[in-house]
């Protein structure tokens, strides 16, 4: 996003980053929030893109070790959300 402001002419483009954790939020709301993208990225993305069989599974026990971390009160996740702001210069005047 970053390049794609600054090649539009957008100035003072900066990054931030959120970052949605276990720690930050809800527990059973993060999980379920993951839980639903599963299908979508394993299904129909996979099928989509044509991956291996090997891929989605590697696709389903990451998923599935992301819930666990966010559930476990030993573990630790993340979500990290990346925000782009820039500002559209003033036009010129005539």
């Amino acid at each position: 996003m970053y390049s794609l402001l600054t090649d539009l002419g957008f100035e003072d483009v900066s990054m931030e980053q959120i970052g949605i954790t276990n720690a930050n939020t809800v527990v059973e709301d993060f999980a379920r929030v993951i839980e639903s993208w599963e299908e979508y990225i394993t299904g129909e993305l996979a099928t989509a893109t044509g991956q291996p069989q090997a891929i989605v599974d590697r696709l389903k026990a990451g998923f599935k070790d992301h819930v666990y971390a966010i559930r476990s009160r030993r573990g630790f996740a993340i979500w990290p959300i990346f925000v782009a702001s820039g500002r559209k210069p003033a036009a010129p005047t005539r």
